[in-house]
């Protein structure tokens, strides 16, 4: 059992880091920097993967414990309190995603316009000729 709290902690850290990593870029865009956008991007990929692969990892811990044996009760709390910070974790991550889905939302609207103000300028220009 101390390896599924072991591996539900570093999950658990790779959630905060997940939440930095938009935090972090969600600062850059609110001052309409999308430069670190890309990488932002793969590192998002690259973090989920390892989510996922503490997931497995969890999931293959846990079932190699012979529950007759082990005093589940004792870890009861632990376990519970890695799985609320991780809820936590999560729901910070997705306040700032939608925030950000937000702005990237207005960013394209306004990119919209733009080009509907350019196709009408040019048609305007080809018309008088």
């Amino acid at each position: 059992m101390e390896e599924v709290i072991y591996y539900l902690e570093l999950k658990n850290e790779y959630y905060e880091k997940f939440f930095n990593a938009t935090k972090c870029l969600l600062d850059f865009v609110r001052e309409n920097r999308w430069d670190m956008f890309r990488s932002f991007v793969d590192l998002r990929e690259r973090t989920i993967h390892m989510i996922r692969t503490y997931d497995f990892k969890i999931a293959r811990a846990f079932a190699s414990i012979d529950v007759t044996q082990c005093r589940l009760a004792t870890y009861r709390s632990r376990v519970k309190q890695l799985l609320d910070e991780r809820r936590i974790w999560i729901d910070r991550i997705l306040t700032l995603d939608l925030e950000l889905l937000g702005r990237i939302d207005e960013v394209k609207s306004d990119e919209l316009q733009k080009l509907r103000q350019s196709v009408s300028a040019t048609q305007i220009l080809a018309s008088k000729d």
